[in-house]
């Protein structure tokens, strides 16, 4: 790859990184509302977690930190993720 193939790479993946920032805010808050802001369980409550950080996390540790409610809504409306994100906006 010549340097401005790496430079244009890093761009539209900083690019994508800010774009998926908004759809997890949104996503977010249409979890919040539909779970009554219930997003977190008993072991995500015990670690201080942050809900939005359970878009960041792989399935099997969002899903230990989640509460029931939002993995019901998950369940209803598939959690995206940013490798899944990018995929789709990449086109694979």
């Amino acid at each position: 790859m010549t340097s401005s193939t790496v430079l244009a790479a890093i761009a539209r993946e900083a690019e994508l990184r800010a774009e998926f920032s908004d759809v997890k805010a949104a996503l977010y808050w249409q979890a919040a509302e539909a779970c009554r802001g219930k997003l977190l369980g008993p072991q995500g409550l015990a670690r201080g977690m942050d809900a939005m950080d359970l878009w960041d996390l792989n399935r099997h540790t969002a899903e230990l930190y989640a509460s029931h409610e939002l993995r019901e809504w998950w369940r209803r409306h598939p959690r995206l993720t940013f490798p899944e994100y990018e995929r789709q906006m990449m086109g694979n």
